[in-house]
Formats: structure tokens, C-alpha cells, sequence
């Protein structure tokens, strides 16, 4: 195969990764030094809060020399990596590079205080997995991953959180291991690892120093086995995906929101489940029961606090926006504003839903009579009663 060809291939595949992913907002495919050589970096660059993850893409041809391919694949790839590495955080002068839906972006270096590396070998027929690899001089550890391996990685741990906190527990069973040989593909590490969470500690506190080696053939079919016994796994997925619906149609496009929708895609998946088993209780628990009056709930995840907040079908929609405004507000006076973002999810008596974002940041040290004298006539936040719920999932 020819190097125009490859590179095509390569290509694609960067594509394929930044835009049907999760990480399309940040990701920038085959980034360019903007403003500099005007040369390419990477592969392919994700930036999100504090990581910064750099990928090369190599597409060695495979010809059942498995010493010989990932030798090739991981030097080159290490040395292209490094030198990415290099031009983003030690050159003296500021890098601009740019995406589709961010545009122009300064590369913002000390922003970023966790590197994650990878390589991505699109050769098939590998019969052996490699975890990764240090890197000499620097001794920076560089994942290796197949084709198909990232993408699996990426549908399955579906938010930037799940992918860092899986990718960071790899890291570790390499590094931390003298020697590790397992039995098996990558889905079936992931598979060990959600199942055995967190992390995989216990299993490197026994092996330490020593070797390892994991039979893990159909691990992830036995992950998938308890998965499925699991209830309202699919409306957990609906809830997930009306989520991240709202935040790509909606807060992402907006400057004023963006802070809120990067809160909202770094929820994990256990903290997502509690979002969406904490809405569906409340949608069960009032909607279609022909209740007459405003009922508010209150949940914060991180840096969010989520207001649910349902109202009966007899209200005009400008009421209910300012209703909304005010529960979010209450709520920030009633918390002491210790939460600056709230989300109001508003859920009419059939289940119709509306989102609101309300940020107190202007509103906190300004006067708040006309708010209290509002939550005073509504009767909110008199004598507010606070509830533990505790949810299986």
C-alpha cells in the first residue's frame, strides 16, 4: 500500500474518531500550527478542562512479525508524539490552532496538567495485546491502542471522565507491574475493569513488582451478562442521550453555557445514573397524578445543581419561565450560593420537558429583597424539609 493511501486511510480515521464521537467539540483533527510553521502537530489532539491528550496514528502494514510492526509503530509514534508534545508546552511563543465548532482557539498550556499519549495502530490481526509503553528518555508512558480497541472504548466509556479515569487505570496495571501478559481483547480489560471498580488497586497491591498474567477471555461477555440483568438500563440510555442532545442542540453553542455544558459532559457514569435515576423517580412520583400544585426537587453533581422542577398543564408558558427563574435563584439564596450554575428541568403534569440554564454569578452580592419577598408570597424555602433517597442501581 502506498503512502498516499495510508495517509487517506489515516485520515478518515481521525475523522471517523472526532466526529462520531462524544468528543467532537473537543476534539481538533490533524491539527495545524496556526499562526507558526503552519505545520501539523498530531494526529489528533482532545482538549477538555485540565487533559490534554495527544494521539498518532500509525498504519504500518502487518506482516505476521509482531516484534517487527509495534516496534516500528511505537518508535515512530513515540518520537511523533514527543515532538507534538514539545511544540504545545516548551516552545517559546503562543500555538493557535482551531477546530469546526470552536474556531480559532490559543492553545492555553497552562491549562492542561494531565498528558494523556496514545497511539492508535490500524494493522490487523494482532494475536497479542500491548497495554503501552515508556518512552526513552522521558520515561512517558504512551498507550497503545488497535482500530477497533478506541472505538470500543470510546461507545462504551461515553463520557471524558469514564475515558481518562479508564485510561489512567491502564496506565497503572502497566506501570506499577513488573510484567503483565493477559489472555484476551481489550474489551474484555474494560469488562474486567467495570466490574471490579474502582480502578484496578487491589489487583495491583497483590501484584506489585511481580508477574501477571489475567485470563480474561469473555470477560466482557460475562460484564454484559450482569449488565443485562440490571433494570432500566434503557431508560438510563434514554435519559443520557436527551442529555447530551440538550447540551450539543443547545449549551455548547452558546459562550454563556459553555462552562456548564463541559460540567455536564464530565459526570461519570455512576454520577450520570444518579441524575437519571433521581429525574425518573420524580417524573414517576408526579407526573399523570393530576397534582395542582408547583413541586421543586434539588440534586447537585459536582459543580451543578439540578432543580426538578414540575408544574400542572393550567400555566402559560411565561409563567413558567419566570417560576423557573425563581426556583433557581431561591435555591441559589437557600444554598448560599455555593452553587453558581443551576439547570431547571421543568416537567409538565404529561411529562412535556423544559431545560433552563441560570447562572447567579452576576445576581450573588447584589440585594435579593424583591427575591425574598417572591419566595415569601409563594411560600418556597419556609420551612424546606431535606431528603435522603437512596437508589440501587
Amino acid at each position: 500500500m502506498d503512502n498516499f493511501l495510508k495517509g487517506k486511510i489515516g485520515e478518515n480515521f481521525v475523522n471517523e474518531l472526532a466526529e462520531n464521537t462524544f468528543l467532537d467539540y473537543w476534539c481538533f483533527p490533524n491539527p495545524y500550527d496556526e499562526q507558526g510553521d503552519k505545520k501539523e502537530i498530531c494526529d489528533l489532539l482532545i482538549l477538555f478542562r485540565n487533559v490534554c491528550i495527544i494521539c498518532q496514528i500509525k498504519n504500518y502494514e502487518f506482516k505476521e512479525n509482531h516484534e517487527r510492526y509495534f516496534r516500528k509503530t511505537v518508535e515512530n509514534g513515540a518520537k511523533q508524539i514527543q515532538g507534538a508534545e514539545r511544540k504545545l508546552f516548551h516552545i517559546d511563543r503562543d500555538i493557535y490552532i482551531k477546530n469546526k465548532k470552536q474556531g480559532l482557539i490559543k492553545f492555553q498550556r497552562d491549562k492542561y496538567s494531565e498528558i494523556i499519549r496514545i497511539i492508535i495502530h490500524l494493522g490487523e490481526g494482532m494475536q497479542y495485546q500491548y497495554l503501552g509503553k515508556m518512552t526513552e528518555p522521558n520515561h512517558d508512558y504512551i498507550h497503545i491502542l488497535g482500530k477497533e480497541d478506541i472505538l470500543f472504548l470510546m461507545q462504551e466509556l461515553n463520557t471524558i471522565s469514564d475515558l481518562v479515569e479508564y485510561l489512567n487505570s491502564r496506565e497503572s496495571l502497566t506501570t506499577k507491574i513488573e510484567k503483565t501478559i493477559f489472555a484476551g481483547k481489550e474489551k474484555d480489560l474494560l469488562g474486567l475493569y467495570l466490574r471490579i471498580k474502582p480502578h484496578f488497586d487491589k489487583i495491583i497491591k497483590g501484584y506489585e513488582g511481580k508477574i501477571l498474567f489475567v485470563d480474561l477471555e469473555n470477560s466482557w461477555e460475562d460484564y454484559e451478562r450482569e449488565k443485562a440483568n440490571s433494570e432500566n438500563e434503557d431508560l438510563f440510555s434514554e435519559i443520557e442521550d436527551l442529555i447530551y442532545y440538550w447540551v450539543d442542540n443547545d449549551l455548547i453553542k452558546n459562550k454563556e453555557s459553555k462552562e456548564v455544558a463541559e460540567e455536564m459532559m464530565s459526570l461519570n457514569r455512576y454520577e450520570r445514573r444518579y441524575f437519571a435515576a433521581g429525574l425518573l423517580n420524580f417524573i414517576d412520583s408526579y407526573t399523570n397524578k393530576n397534582y395542582k400544585q408547583i413541586i421543586r426537587r434539588n440534586i447537585t453533581l459536582n459543580k451543578i445543581s439540578f432543580v426538578f422542577f414540575y408544574y400542572p398543564s393550567n400555566y402559560e408558558a411565561d409563567q413558567i419561565q419566570q417560576l423557573m427563574l425563581i426556583a433557581a435563584d431561591g435555591y441559589g439564596l437557600y444554598l448560599k450560593y455555593a452553587i453558581r450554575n443551576f439547570i431547571v428541568i421543568g416537567i409538565s403534569e404529561h411529562e412535556k420537558i423544559k431545560f433552563l440554564h441560570v447562572n447567579l454569578e452576576d445576581i450573588k452580592d447584589k440585594p435579593n429583597d424583591d427575591l425574598k419577598k417572591a419566595l415569601n408570597y409563594l411560600g418556597w424555602f419556609q420551612d424546606e424539609n431535606m431528603k435522603f433517597i437512596e437508589i440501587d442501581f
